[in-house]
């Protein structure tokens, strides 16, 4: 590997991402475009032991979130390279 990819990899970083509520209800299916930006991250790892952790205490403790369309969304959050394609709009 030469130095710029070296250099190209490390300004990828990580967004966690959880669907937007569009009209009162969250929309699962929306494109990811128009999903939320919760918080940014630098490596992937660090993303996705947030994602395990909270999903593990949300399952643990349902009555913690407000609703279950809510806790149906927060268990569908992703760690999404700042890079990914995805995040544009169309």
């Amino acid at each position: 590997m030469n130095a710029r990819h070296a250099a190209a990899l490390t300004l990828v970083g990580w967004y966690l991402m959880m669907p937007p509520k569009i009209a009162g209800h969250y929309r699962l299916n929306a494109p990811l475009s128009q999903w939320t930006h919760v918080s940014s991250y630098d490596s992937a790892d660090d993303c996705e032991n947030l994602v395990t952790t909270g999903k593990l205490i949300w399952e643990s403790n349902p009555k913690a979130m407000a609703d279950a369309e809510q806790t149906k969304a927060m268990a569908e959050t992703q760690c999404v390279s700042t890079d990914d394609p995805r995040l544009k709009d169309k």
